[in-house]
């Protein structure tokens, strides 16, 4: 199991394994990680390097949703809006490389901080970026709730009635 593959590693070895733990949430493993040992050793991250940390969390998380509604999208036959999330999906794991390095935010937290700090001028231009995905983003949706297919195959998808809950014997919430 992976909790046994941390034992008898330097921290700084437990930080890589943490982030190789989930290729797409790299950075949420290894801020994990960094933040637990952190506790351990009484640690407090500055307010810069905490702040730096919201950016790539929201950014990885950013990445994730697009390409979960991608795939889900996909998933109602309704490919062309899949591939312009996908594109959307590609134009942050490019912010990602450009502001920090690393496609999927690898080797950017470190314990008691992070390995690069973004200036003002970096947090601007990020910020305008994101707002350009962001309204590309809404279109695509916009034009998604309105096509038929994937209306209909979104209606009632996840919902179990009393009726067939009590003839498949579920319990629970």
């Amino acid at each position: 199991n992976i909790e046994h593959e941390f034992e008898n590693r330097s921290v700084t070895e437990g930080l890589e394994l943490a982030e190789h733990i989930c290729g797409d949430s790299t950075f949420a493993y290894g801020l994990a990680f960094a933040q637990a040992v952190e506790k351990i050793y009484k640690l407090e991250p500055s307010h810069s390097a905490q702040y730096t940390r919201v950016i790539a969390l929201e950014l990885e998380r950013l990445y994730n949703h697009i390409g979960a509604l991608a795939g889900l999208i996909n998933d109602t036959g309704f490919s062309i809006a899949n591939s312009y999330l996908g594109a959307l999906k590609e134009k942050v794991l490019r912010l990602n490389k450009i502001y920090f390095g690393h496609r999927y935010l690898r080797n950017v937290v470190k314990i008691n901080g992070v390995t690069k700090l973004l200036a003002t001028d970096e947090r601007l231009a990020l910020g305008a970026a994101l707002q350009v995905i962001k309204q590309s983003f809404l279109e695509v949706i916009d034009l998604t709730l309105k096509h038929n297919t994937v209306l209909e195959r979104f209606s009632a998808t996840g919902y179990l009635s009393n009726h067939n809950a009590v003839l498949c014997s579920v319990s629970g919430l």
